[in-house]
């Protein structure tokens, strides 16, 4: 009983911390951030001038295609993984047929993850180049960190990715994908793989409960990093969001908005002509 007191406690705290991690993320980006952007002339510089980042090089169909594959695993992922810590009645399946939704969405996570990984290093344009922190990213570091919280107007440009890009995606992500897939493993096996742990905290059952609450805790960090990184995308690279999600190219996109604005004041232009022929009748 004394065991369990705390362990209860810390899920019950579990249960609170995280969805506050999500809504603080949600209010401190969406609309903190973001009023910031307005106040600074930046989101009328990117969504009315729509004056974007220059893509020279568009990523492959293959990393396209791989990268959605990831997010849609992902989602899948969390939201079974979330009806599953807190069950309620569904128009179709039960429990136990979330749980094989959860396997599937893990297992796909997994392989997707290491094709990737090995993508980057076999394939001939050998990305992980694009991921590695250099020399000069520790230099932008801190320049790049001044322009997100708007002591700096614009933010150095060294390479494909920024140095808080490149933290985020070959450090943060994988580290947090890596402690997912080792602890979604370690309960799906547990006799065969928390055999260490059980000697060590009073038994296979107390094992698993420590593993799942690392387990869930992560799922609550990994959940406000795709907050924050819609958000980013949105505002700081829509374009780029848009040839991800949808193919369309930054610069058809660019074509297509000046065609419209073309009209646009061509159609303002008749009205204005029609309006002073009127009055002159």
């Amino acid at each position: 009983m004394n065991e369990s007191l705390p362990i209860i406690q810390i899920n019950l705290a579990l249960d609170v911390i995280g969805p506050a991690l999500i809504v603080f993320v949600i209010i401190g980006m969406y609309v903190g951030h973001f009023t910031g952007n307005v106040m600074t002339g930046r989101a009328r510089k990117r969504f009315k001038l729509w004056q974007w980042p220059e893509h020279v090089e568009l990523p492959s169909l293959v990393r396209r295609s791989m990268h959605l594959m990831l997010v849609g695993s992902m989602i899948m992922l969390i939201v079974s993984g979330m009806y599953i810590r807190f069950p309620f009645e569904l128009p179709f399946g039960n429990r136990t047929t979330i749980k094989y939704v959860h396997y599937v969405a893990a297992f796909a996570v997994t392989a997707i993850i290491f094709i990737r990984i090995g993508y980057a290093f076999l394939h001939k344009s050998k990305d992980y180049r694009e991921f590695a922190l250099t020399k000069k990213d520790m230099m932008a570091f801190v320049p790049t960190l001044k322009y997100y919280a708007f002591m700096a107007k614009s933010k150095p440009h060294v390479a494909t990715y920024n140095p808080m890009q490149k933290a985020s995606y070959g450090l943060m992500v994988p580290t947090l994908i890596f402690i997912q897939i080792a602890t979604g493993l370690a309960l799906l096996f547990s006799p065969q793989l928390l055999g260490w742990l059980a000697s060590s905290v009073g038994g296979l059952a107390l094992a698993r409960v420590y593993v799942r609450i690392v387990h869930y805790f992560v799922t609550w960090v990994v959940g406000a990093f795709m907050c924050a990184h819609i958000y980013l995308a949105i505002t700081e690279d829509l374009p780029a969001l848009l040839f991800f999600f949808f193919g369309i190219k930054p610069h058809d996109l660019e074509e297509r908005r000046n065609k419209s604005g073309e009209g646009d004041r061509a159609e303002n232009t008749n009205t204005e002509a029609a309006h002073d022929a009127h009055h002159e009748g």
